[in-house]
């Protein structure tokens, strides 16, 4: 079986690291490029075909609302999941209208976004388990996350 190809997209070069690391420790993955912005990302999702893109919301240049739509248009079999530090309900809700298959909360990468590869990968919908404002509000692990 080969490896799903994964591209990582994020401004902050330490999440990158972060979210890259994090998928190399599983067998099945194989992170094939980063980027730091959405209009780096497009062209670089058409050119090597991932199988998963992991995009940030907020960036510069093009942010990853409109990344996805255009890498969807592009390469409508790849599967996009956010992860970002937005949970504000009609963003969530606007960056899953776009065809994305996930969003994960980045409080939570570290125990959700290898699920939530898996899960899209399988054909299913994943969303940060609570991400009502009401809910995020009470959250205290996001105390200081922003």
């Amino acid at each position: 079986m080969s490896a799903i190809r994964i591209l990582v997209v994020d401004d902050s070069p330490e999440w990158r690291g972060l979210y890259s690391d994090l998928l190399k420790q599983e067998r099945s993955f194989d992170v094939v490029g980063n980027a730091s912005d959405g209009l780096a990302a497009v062209p670089m999702a058409e050119q090597i075909g991932p199988a998963v893109v992991i995009l940030d919301i907020n960036m510069p240049r093009l942010g990853g609302i409109e990344a996805a739509r255009r890498i969807r248009a592009l390469r409508p079999d790849t599967k996009i999941v956010f992860v970002s530090g937005e949970s504000d309900q009609d963003i969530i809700d606007n960056a899953l209208r776009v065809g994305t298959a996930g969003y994960v909360h980045k409080p939570r990468v570290w125990r959700e976004l290898v699920a939530a590869i898996q899960s899209v990968l399988r054909g299913e919908r994943f969303v940060s388990p609570g991400l009502d404002t009401a809910e995020l509000g009470k959250t205290s692990e996001l105390e200081g996350i922003r």
